[in-house]
């Protein structure tokens, strides 16, 4: 017969004896005594039903119907009731499918690629029910995506997509725990990007023999730091505008539309607005396309496009003698993005590459060899305008005594010496030498009516004040 237990802070639990001569426990938590003792009746219903083989009286089987799904779970594990709504659980397919693919706000693109890692992930573990997965498969998981070679940070996507899905099953109560809940991907959020530079000379020479199509994909990417290939390959002769003043581009940008962005401006390096003019000279009038690669635009399938840009990119610069940087394409854009950043404020430069400030520094902006010499240099620079002018400033304070100086002597001296002195004074300070620095960061020695005829000068500090400046019974 099942017993009712108390446990500490008002928890129960019921006891019972089964098939098997043993006594499991059902916790319930925190719960009323009444309550208790009412589902330790029905627990003794269906252990009488089960070793009788009769069916389970009606008042329990409703029970059983309408019972929280989590104490049944429990039960079901016991062997209590068979858990009819395990064959109803969905799979991870269907899981996937109705959290994940039904959702309005993810681009098609990304479903693409999620697709082909599900029907991956479900080779390797089995498409069951969700209930039925364990920590064993999370491990098996995990190995089966190492054997395919796969890149070890899509690996670590793979599962977190999986992790994600299991996650739906948690939260709808499909199961209790994620069974990949302890698995480590080992991803980390904080670790920077490798990111490389290309400058513009050996770009130029790289680029320099390829196909036009192949040569303009490039330097969209840098010069104009487009998103290669899905921005590139989106721009149409609508959107260049070379006989705009400043001639500029429209890029649409399918990456950043669902923030509301659907394209940013971008103003045109010459090196381009040349290119773009050759290439329009040339194209077709009924291919709207900049980029003449349609192949390229044709639907993903299984994940991705029947044809990869990067790798045929590479192999073409192969065959021209060179060799091609790592991650090609992200590396034309953050060397764009790197040499727009020496010359525009960082907002300007993260708005024409459509990302954020914060983004564009972390992702793009790169540090290179040169920039140590252009730094080392200013620091001299620097340095040496400080030497100057403390030199300078020196030099005028032992050249000639101060104002407060000569009027002390003055006072001493008697009434004549200092009407004499404060005479000399005021027409000292008429002509005062004052020292300028240049915008070119030379100093310069002027008087104060050279300096109104001289543009371009900052005030530093007069080396003779003006007699003004002194008290009035001074001054009279």
């Amino acid at each position: 017969m099942a017993s009712v237990c108390k446990d500490g802070n008002g928890r129960r639990r019921i006891q019972y004896q089964d098939l098997n001569g043993k006594r499991p426990s059902i916790h319930l938590g925190k719960m009323d005594e009444r309550t208790a003792n009412a589902i330790a009746g029905h627990v003794d219903e269906l252990v009488e039903a089960r070793r009788s083989g009769r069916p389970v009286r009606k008042e329990t089987a409703n029970w059983v119907s309408s019972a929280d799904p989590k104490l049944l779970q429990k039960m079901g594990k016991l062997g209590l009731i068979e858990l009819a709504s395990s064959a109803e659980k969905p799979n991870f397919t269907q899981l996937a499918e109705e959290h994940f693919f039904s959702r309005m706000d993810i681009k098609a693109s990304t479903k693409s690629t999620r697709h082909y890692w599900c029907q991956v992930i479900a080779e390797i573990i089995g498409d069951k029910p969700c209930d039925r997965y364990t920590k064993l498969d999370g491990e098996k998981l995990r190995k089966g995506l190492d054997d395919r070679g796969i890149a070890k940070p899509t690996v670590a996507r793979m599962l977190r997509f999986a992790r994600q899905i299991f996650g739906c099953a948690v939260r709808f109560e499909y199961i209790e725990k994620d069974p990949l809940e302890n698995l480590r991907y080992n991803f980390k959020e904080g670790k920077l990007p490798d990111r490389n530079y290309i400058d513009l000379k050996p770009f130029e020479e790289m680029v320099a023999s390829l196909p036009l199509p192949w040569k303009l994909l490039g330097v969209l990417a840098r010069y104009a730091a487009l998103r290669t290939p899905s921005e590139s390959l989106l721009l149409r002769w609508s959107d260049v505008f070379l006989d705009a003043e400043h001639p500029y581009v429209h890029v649409t940008s399918p990456k950043t539309e669902a923030e509301g962005k659907t394209y940013r401006t971008v103003a045109l390096h010459h090196r381009l607005s040349d290119l773009l003019r050759e290439v329009k000279t040339a194209a077709d009038p009924a291919n709207d396309f900049v980029v003449d690669l349609p192949a390229y635009r044709r639907p993903r399938q299984n994940g991705a496009h029947g044809v990869n840009p990067r790798e045929n990119f590479n192999r073409l610069i192969k065959k021209a003698g060179f060799t091609p940087p790592p991650k090609l394409f992200k590396t034309l854009r953050s060397s764009c993005l790197t040499d727009w950043a020496e010359k525009l404020s960082m907002p300007r430069t993260a708005a024409m590459a459509g990302n954020t400030v914060p983004v564009a520094a972390k992702h793009y902006l790169t540090n290179r060899s040169s920039d140590f010499k252009k730094d080392y240099d200013s620091i001299q620079t620097i340095k040496a305008i400080q030497d100057d002018k403390k030199a300078a400033q020196s030099g005028a304070n032992h050249c000639q005594p101060s104002a407060d100086m000569q009027t002390s002597n003055a006072l001493k001296a008697g009434p004549i010496e200092l009407l004499g002195a404060l005479e000399k004074a005021a027409q000292k300070a008429a002509q005062s030498v004052q020292v300028y620095v240049g915008k070119d960061g030379n100093f310069k020695n002027l008087s104060n009516t050279e300096v109104l005829t001289v543009p371009g000068l900052t005030q530093s500090y007069p080396i003779v004040p003006d007699i003004k400046i002194y008290p009035a019974r001074i001054r009279t």
